[in-house]
């Protein structure tokens, strides 16, 4: 399993109700093929860099988890066709630390 963290716009008028079955969701398509949510932090609404149809505002989720591939395509998939979920993006926690690690060297 590698560690991987998710950054994930939804819809910003939802209702409490609708974010805490999408969390409950979101957390069960991990869970569900052997994955552990690491840190789930909801970061509230904030205005989207870019406006779209829908608006100029987001509600923002950051997500670390562990998880082999069945979990982030399912993921994936499911965020894909639910229309609450505005943009996502997946990263491997590891490739984000080399990536830091080598920036630092050169620095240094």
């Amino acid at each position: 399993m590698r560690e991987y963290e998710t950054m994930l716009i939804l819809k910003p008028n939802l209702g409490e109700e609708k974010y805490q079955k999408l969390t409950e969701d979101f957390k069960g398509w991990v869970t569900n093929f052997g994955g552990e949510i690491l840190k789930f932090e909801d970061m509230g609404e904030k205005e989207l860099t870019k406006t779209c149809l829908i608006g100029d505002r987001g509600r923002y989720w950051l997500v670390e988890f562990k998880s082999g591939n069945e979990a982030l395509d399912e993921m994936n998939h499911r965020m894909k066709v639910n229309e609450n979920f505005l943009r996502h993006m997946t990263v491997k926690i590891e490739s984000v630390r080399s990536t830091k690690e080598k920036t630092e060297d050169v620095e240094s």
